[in-house]
């Protein structure tokens, strides 16, 4: 379909703060009270009240008397709306303001306006593929609209922010007309959800795993999750975005100076699946992205004389700073301006303004004007103002002056990437080995913030390349420690491994690089550790491994690069006996407990607490994780060193939840023993009563008394499982064909058919007896009975050196081994079941 916008070339940041809108982020409910708090309720579709999302905007389609809402957008000034690029492309669209119900006559004070240009962002589609990133848009109105109590900007972020992850966890709306649930039809009713921002890691891990799978994940989302996007849900799913929201904001209320308010954080872009998908948590535009905020300041700019101006530097100092006669005059002015959070450009110009006003009146220049100590030149480098940067330094300003964090000129420069105030200032003498409040100097910072072409400077400086910060953490341990920015991270990593780093250097905490790498970096950069004389069994004080590490963050690369390439043995244990599985029990961590399993990991380990990864999925409400855990063999009934079960574990928390809920029936209906008694003799049913369990208590009475009765998982099922993991083809390819093609040339025709027969269908013969009660006899027969049957036909010793090779074979298989494992865990797990 044709759009009808057009794309900006050319993008620079400005001030937004130059309309005069009011207080944005408003509504009716937030004017008439002076303490307000978060009003979203828990509900995964909650009809708004009138007036309490007045930005709200409906982008659509006027059908006679009918309105036929398409996407949605947000009001972020008179004449801007901000959405989803995606949502451009309808011919003939309109914006309506200042309604909740489109199909209510209650509320008719709403505006259609028609009249608009869109402008796209330039990254959006670029490639050719319309994918999730940099889906945003902005309609400019060909004249303002009229504010009034049902039609009210929201705020933006007054910064950039390079920190994907500045707003994990916290509680956010989304607010929309789109449909209530999958299959419902838009009812023109404006509702909002409450939200949690994921971890930028979670997003991209539950896209992750099904990505080769996926066509929609694959060619949607071909980076995952990078600056531009990020993602929210909630854990037990069910809330989120649906058909009809996207383009509308996700939203965080903030409480704080200068006023209470709503700013926008995210764009609706859309998911995978159902709505509010617990799999796959929705996407959203990352508002505080340096390209997305700039686009959308390059827009408002177009708007805006007085930006402009700014931007051009035209501004006169007179306005400012002509009445400041004293030091003292321009500190009150600066702290006063620097209190209202204004937009970079805006303060670049003002710390210009008072450098030239100090210059004029020879005062001081290194003067804090803050309560942390910050000076006019900190400033010129925070804000990027080059030419004032210059013009204080040649005019004596200290460019080793410290704030109250200890931090130089130098350490800012180094941590905003500033390369060409790095090479001004080591030209005019600074010294770049002053440490701050953390003992980290100007290398250590740049390499922290994966400043590559920084940390190359100072390298040719000649810094040194493992200088300890307070942590005894090298420039090489920062860079792979941080894991904002990991592509240039890793970058600067690499870098520091080939220019000779030591990699053997340990932290207080007994980490070396290996160990930051295993939790965060691919594995090329581990590579090169190994290769330059790391090692992949080294120990943190407290006993963790790489693999451990990278099992606990869910580095899954470098789990499976670490357990087959470096055959690193799955079952390393920590200095508490935590295995790689309880860590991932313990975070619920799906994919990563799966690949461990997949490698042989003893599910029912115990650490020092006699816990296995059962109690701490438990103890948690990882119900998902536990259904695998169970079906892997994982021991319901395992007690720790308090005698406590799983389910009692479950029970524990007296915060009552839908997920430690459903964990508890889970293990309930996984034949827990109802009966088992802790050291203080608690049974489940004592533990239910105590937190407040009433469903739960409801469950074990009915279970006791015979109300409920719980049948054993059908062996058919597990069979089919079985099938599913690929272990029959496993089976087929690595033992049964060698042995059948051995057979073939060595012994009659028939028992090749009979081994063949009794390797690959032994699960059909267990079914046949899945009533009998000679089962485990029977079970014994089936897997003994092909290598009975070679004794009686083929001489022993014959018999006995063909298998001594295929075991030799098999050990030198690791996919046999797995295979081998998995065969014979399955056979413990039926004997104990029906034995």
């Amino acid at each position: 379909m044709a759009r009808d916008h057009l794309i900006l070339l050319f993008l620079f940041p400005v001030f937004i703060q130059g309309f005069d809108i009011g207080q944005c982020g408003q509504n009716i409910i937030l004017k008439n009270l002076t303490k307000i708090q978060h009003i979203a309720v828990a509900s995964n579709a909650t009809e708004s009240a009138r007036g309490t999302w007045p930005w709200m905007v409906s982008a659509g389609f006027q059908d006679r008397s009918q309105w036929i809402h398409a996407c949605g957008g947000s009001l972020i000034s008179d004449r801007h709306v901000l959405t989803a690029a995606h949502c451009t492309g309808y011919r003939g669209l309109r914006l309506r303001f200042g309604d909740q119900s489109h199909f209510s006559t209650a509320d008719d004070d709403h505006v259609v306006i028609r009249d608009m240009v869109t402008y796209v962002h330039p990254k959006f589609g670029e490639s050719g593929i319309e994918t999730v990133y940099y889906d945003v848009a902005i309609w400019e109105l060909e004249s303002p609209v009229e504010f009034n109590d049902f039609i009210q900007p929201i705020c933006l972020p007054r910064l950039s922010n390079e920190d994907i992850d500045s707003h994990k966890d916290e509680l956010v709306d989304i607010i929309g007309w789109g449909r209530k649930f999958r299959g419902a039809t838009i009812d023109g009713v404006l509702r909002h959800a409450p939200l949690k921002i994921f971890a930028q890691e979670w997003c991209n891990i539950t896209h992750a795993r099904a990505f080769e799978t996926n066509d929609v994940i694959r060619e949607r989302w071909p980076q995952l999750f990078p600056s531009c996007v990020m993602c929210a849900g909630h854990s037990n799913g069910g809330y989120g975005s649906c058909k009809g929201d996207s383009g509308s904001p996700l939203v965080k209320f903030e409480s704080g100076e200068p006023y209470p308010r709503y700013v926008q954080l995210g764009v609706i872009v859309g998911g995978v699946g159902q709505c509010g998908n617990r799999d796959f948590p929705s996407t959203y535009t990352r508002v505080e992205d340096f390209e997305v905020m700039n686009f959308i300041n390059a827009v408002l700019k177009r708007s805006n004389p007085s930006a402009r101006s700014l931007l051009d530097g035209t501004m006169s100092s007179a306005p400012v700073f002509s009445e400041a006669d004293t030091m003292e005059q321009v500190q009150e002015i600066l702290r006063n301006r620097f209190s209202q959070e204004l937009g970079d450009v805006f303060a670049s110009v003002l710390i210009k303004q008072a450098s030239e006003r100090l210059i004029e009146l020879d005062e001081d220049l290194d003067f804090p004007f803050d309560v942390s100590g910050t000076t006019l030149i900190h400033e010129a480098v925070r804000f990027n103002s080059l030419d004032t940067f210059k013009t204080l330094i040649w005019n004596g300003a200290d460019l080793d002056s410290q704030n109250d964090f200890d931090q130089t000129p130098f350490h800012l420069a180094a941590e905003l990437g500033r390369s060409d105030m790095i090479q001004l200032a080591l030209q005019y003498y600074a010294d770049p080995d002053i440490k701050d409040s953390l003992g980290r100097n100007a290398l250590h910072v740049a390499a922290k913030n994966g400043h590559l072409d920084v940390v190359e400077m100072l390298l040719r400086y000649g810094m040194d390349i493992d200088s300890l910060d307070e942590q005894l953490r090298t420039p090489l341990h920062l860079a792979l420690a941080n894991n904002k920015n990991r592509q240039a991270n890793n970058a600067t990593a690499l870098y520091l491994i080939k220019s000779n780093a030591n990699v053997t250097l340990a932290d207080r905490d007994g980490f070396q690089a290996i160990h930051f790498a295993a939790k965060n970096a691919p594995t090329h950069v581990l590579e090169q550790l190994l290769w330059r004389g790391a090692s992949q069994s080294s120990r943190t004080k407290i006993g963790q491994s790489p693999l451990i590490l990278a099992s606990s963050e869910s580095n899954v690369e470098v789990i499976q690069y670490l357990i087959q390439a470096a055959e690193v043995d799955v079952m390393e244990r920590d200095f508490e006996n935590m295995t790689c599985l309880h860590y991932t029990a313990q975070r619920n961590l799906f994919f990563p407990s799966k690949i461990l399993l997949e490698e042989g990991v003893e599910i029912n380990a115990k650490d020092m607490r006699l816990s296995s990864p059962l109690h701490y999925s438990s103890q948690h409400g990882y119900s998902r994780l536990n259904k695998m855990l169970l079906s892997n063999g994982a021991d319901v009934n395992a007690q720790d060193a308090m005698g406590m079960t799983p389910l009692v574990k479950a029970l524990s928390d007296d915060i009552i939840d839908r997920a430690h809920e459903d964990t508890a029936k889970g293990l309930i209906h996984a034949l827990a023993d109802l009966q088992v008694q802790d050291h203080n003799g608690w049974k489940a049913r004592d533990q239910a009563v105590k937190s407040g369990y009433d469903t739960i208590v409801q469950l074990i009475d009915d279970v006791l008394s015979g109300r409920l009765v719980l049948e054993l998982p059908k062996f058919e099922e597990i069979v089919i499982k079985r099938k599913k993991d690929g272990i029959s083809d496993k089976i087929d390819e690595e033992v049964v064909d060698p042995v059948k093609e051995w057979l073939d040339k060595n012994g009659p025709k028939r028992l090749a058919d009979d081994v063949s027969e009794f390797f690959s269908k032994p699960t059909k013969q267990f079914i046949g007896h899945f009533e009998n009660d000679e089962l485990k006899d029977k079970v014994k027969t089936e897997f003994n009975r092909p290598f009975k049957q070679l004794e009686d036909v083929l001489e022993k010793d014959k018999v006995e050196s063909e298998l001594k090779r295929l075991q030799d074979r098999v050990k030198e298989s690791k996919t046999i081994k797995r295979v081998q494992n998995k065969v014979e865990k399955e056979a413990k797990r039926i004997f104990k079941i029906f034995g």
